[in-house]
């Protein structure tokens, strides 16, 4: 009686299975990576859901009227406090804004490698900063915090798409500059954005509009 000789895998089929493997994860991973960034794209509208609806707590409690957005020398009444010293943190527990959000997670994107050091990865609209809530035109189309690149400077201006300057500042103190861009588009080309009316969105650069920071009426 033959035993049946047990047939062992060729070099070349061998080779066939890791092509294989090698195609399919070359298709999957992209996949995996774009899940895995909306759900952080789904975590930081949730902090800025969050921050918003601090942001009006605040000024239900102050005559109406928003935290400074990137005043110096304003310690207390900043939605952050001033960065004392050139790549420090942001000490956010100590700002006006800490004690109606509660937690300093709020004030960070997981995808933002800055927002690590920093320990902030979202900018104020300027134009709020000390402004009346109620007399904010059409407030859902006003930004109020929008994600964008937060280093160590103070009053910084961006540009929108068509070279308009619109102010969103993080309360550094050092140095005084310019940003390429007011917001950061870390969540597959978007960026995320809080309105005055509480309402939050994912947005691409060419959809940022400086009216989108500008709609106010005179002080």
């Amino acid at each position: 009686m033959q035993r049946s000789r047990q047939r062992g895998f060729t070099l070349i089929e061998m080779l066939t299975v890791v092509a294989i493997i090698s195609v399919l994860a070359a298709i999957l991973f992209p996949v995996f990576g774009s899940a895995r960034e909306r759900g952080r794209q789904t975590q930081c509208l949730s902090n800025l859901r969050q921050l918003g609806l601090a942001l009006n707590m605040y000024a239900h409690d102050y005559d109406e009227r928003y935290p400074l957005a990137g005043a110096v020398g304003s310690a207390g009444a900043d939605w952050v406090p001033a960065m004392e010293l050139p790549n420090d943190a942001f000490r956010v527990e100590s700002g006006a804004l800490f004690s109606y959000a509660k937690s300093a997670e709020l004030y960070r994107c997981k995808s933002d490698p800055e927002g690590f050091r920093t320990g902030l990865s979202y900018r104020m609209n300027g134009e709020l900063g000390g402004f009346p809530m109620g007399a904010v035109e059409c407030p859902s189309s006003v930004v109020l915090l929008i994600e964008a690149p937060v280093k160590d400077a103070c009053f910084r201006i961006g540009n929108v798409p068509d070279d308009t300057p619109i102010p969103v500042y993080d309360p550094a103190t050092y140095p005084a500059d310019r940003i390429p861009s007011p917001m950061n588009p870390t969540h597959l080309d978007k960026a995320s954005i809080v309105f005055v009316d509480g309402h939050v969105d994912a947005m691409r650069f060419g959809q940022v509009k400086a009216s989108m920071f500008y709609t106010l009426p005179e002080r």
